[in-house]
């Protein structure tokens, strides 16, 4: 099962940050076409890594306040959740 807390770690690791930055232009290339996207539309432009490592680096990103979950799901599959840009006024 997924956990934000034993993922994050792998995030600052040579092959994790190379992960993140792949998910990072990810997201900015998406959410500039549509302005909205979800979590496995973000996975699917991403190599190497796995799902809850390409997930924590999200997490991280809604961490930094870069993007926010738009619908929570709850119990939902992670995939199916829809992240779009925290505006910054």
């Amino acid at each position: 099962m997924y956990s934000y807390e034993e993922e994050r770690p792998r995030i600052f690791t040579e092959e994790g940050m190379k992960m993140f930055m792949q998910i990072r232009d990810r997201v900015k290339e998406l959410l500039k076409f549509s302005g909205a996207a979800t979590v496995g539309k973000i996975m699917d432009g991403v190599t190497g890594g796995d799902s809850f490592q390409m997930i924590a680096c999200i997490d991280y990103l809604v961490e930094r306040y870069e993007i926010k979950y738009v619908n929570i799901l709850g119990e939902g599959w992670k995939q199916h959740q829809v992240v779009a840009e925290v505006r910054k006024y």
